[in-house]
């Protein structure tokens, strides 16, 4: 090779893995904006529960499908290739169902789960998956029923449970139906949109619009006593809700939607954020429930 050529090759390398590097370093360390002080109003309020302080405390690498998770309405299917992206055993059986190829994914079901020790945590939803696909609705509506007895307690799983049973046509009772087990807050500003989520049980989630995700099984006892608090004083006001079953549409910039869960589905209200920090909407009650909760769980960890 002529020596110009070579050193045309090596300066090209050069600025290549410079550039990989300034790329990775951007990736691993976000810029740090300083969190402004809690404001006195409810708007303000809600901006600061959906912040989440500093990054790293969830590590994910798909909020996307974290925020999805959220609203527990993920489908049995989408719950088990969530599991296969780490379960790798998953895959064949699922490849063969989602094909309709009954009998040997029923044989690879079988052989899976009669040679795991013990059980894995899928495995009634894999045989309600693979029961539901094969054309047995009823059998899988059974297993998901006793999931749900399972799932006592645990808010998250059993709104999961309640969705994939819609799916299959069952709904709760009327006395359940309306139940808030989980209240979703999604504060839209000009930056993207900043999303919290509490449960009945003293869970919760966040995801912040600069910092990533952050979980809450974990945190303190106080702040799952106020999480669950701040589920109990918004219940009421899913009387002022509709029902919405697109849980994915966009909230416009300068709006703050509340999503109450349900066994029955979401509801939904929302209002310009301007409106809750004039107190001009019933939501601006929740004002220092919310403040509670950000000031418990930024110290949670």
């Amino acid at each position: 090779m002529h020596p110009r050529q070579r050193q045309l090759l090596t300066v090209i390398g050069l600025v290549a893995l410079a550039s990989l590097l300034l790329y990775l370093n951007l990736r691993v360390q976000p810029p740090q904006i300083p969190k402004s002080s809690l404001a006195s109003e409810s708007a303000d309020a809600a901006n600061d529960v959906a912040d989440t302080g500093p990054p790293g405390k969830y590590d994910t690498a798909d909020l996307g499908s974290l925020r999805h998770q959220l609203f527990a309405n993920r489908s049995m299917k989408d719950e088990l290739v969530a599991v296969a992206r780490v379960s790798d055993e998953l895959k064949p059986t699922l490849m063969l169902l989602d094909n309709l190829n009954c009998d040997r994914g029923m044989k690879a079901r079988d052989a899976l789960l009669n040679d795991a020790s013990p059980r894995p945590e899928y495995a009634t939803l894999l045989d309600a998956y693979a029961k539901a696909t094969c054309g047995d609705r009823l059998s899988a509506i059974g297993l998901l029923q006793k999931e749900l007895l399972h799932a006592l307690g645990a808010s998250q799983k059993t709104l999961q449970t309640w969705h994939q049973l819609r799916q299959l046509g069952v709904t709760p009772g009327a006395g359940a139906a309306e139940d808030v087990l989980g209240l979703v807050i999604d504060v839209a500003a000009a930056d993207g949109t900043g999303t919290t989520a509490v449960y009945s049980d003293g869970t919760w989630r966040k995801i912040g619009v600069l910092h990533g995700a952050e979980a809450g099984d974990a945190g303190s006892a106080q702040a799952k006593d106020v999480a669950r608090q701040l589920v109990s004083d918004a219940a009421p006001f899913i009387k002022s809700a509709s029902k919405e079953a697109d849980v994915d549409r966009p909230v416009n910039a300068g709006f703050t939607r509340f999503t109450f869960l349900t066994p029955g589905g979401p509801w939904m209200t929302e209002t310009l954020s301007s409106d809750l920090a004039a107190g001009r909407h019933e939501l601006a009650l929740l004002r220092s429930a919310l403040l509670e909760f950000q000031r418990v769980t930024t110290t949670a960890f």
